[in-house]
């Protein structure tokens, strides 16, 4: 079920879908295509097939339409109409979408959980440790994880490494910001969180050009 629909500052518009349903009660919200469905019926984890219906119907209740999504050579989705720029996450029990006219967008969720905290020297940099020791808990480290995912979609560039390339220059957790960049391009993005009980959001948009690092191997 949609429990968040909001426009945000950026006017882009956010969705976040709870997956509480049966997959057959998902395959009852919509008329699908065949061609759709025969490939949904081709994913193998029942889970992923609920995550994959969750994204159909929250883009419908935020569009009022049914959009065809494809996904280019990276894995990044986009609208076969162009309506509008999209950027898909699911987690544990939740699916969400950012949607934007004209602006690149990049959204991640992730369970509320210690998970990034327990593998942080694999993804953040000597300064991002010391940004995340700073404060006591797990949710710092999930917060950085978040930003780095959406810096990478909005990327699209699978070279990109975690440590090397994209970086957390600074967290506000009164105004719920993040400042990052990816080095080497002087190029610098703000991004947006929320946190909840069950799951940590963060998204970003920009009308930049996204270039990539320079010295990707």
């Amino acid at each position: 079920m949609l429990i968040q629909k909001k426009w945000t500052h950026e006017k882009a518009l956010i969705g976040i879908w709870h997956i509480t349903e049966t997959e057959d009660q998902l395959l009852s919200l919509h008329n699908y295509p065949v061609k759709w469905l025969n490939e949904l019926q081709a994913i193998s984890h029942s889970g992923r097939r609920c995550e994959k219906l969750a994204v159909r119907a929250l883009l419908r209740e935020l569009t009022g339409a049914d959009h065809t999504i494809l996904y280019d050579e990276n894995g990044k989705p986009y609208l076969e109409d162009g309506s509008f720029k999209i950027s898909i996450s699911h987690t544990t029990g939740y699916a969400c979408i950012i949607l934007h006219p004209d602006m690149a967008v990049a959204i991640d969720i992730e369970a509320n959980t210690p998970r990034a905290a327990k593998i942080q020297q694999r993804f953040l940099s000597p300064s991002e440790l010391k940004l995340a020791n700073h404060s006591p808990g797990f949710v710092v480290p999930l917060l950085l994880w978040t930003a780095k995912e959406a810096l990478y979609k909005l990327i699209s560039n699978p070279s990109v490494d975690f440590v090397h390339h994209l970086q957390v220059i600074d967290i506000k957790m009164d105004k719920q910001e993040m400042k990052g960049c990816v080095k080497d391009t002087e190029t610098s993005f703000t991004l947006y969180f929320n946190i909840e009980t069950d799951f940590v959001l963060t998204y970003v948009c920009s009308n930049l050009e996204h270039k990539s690092p320079q010295n990707l191997e």
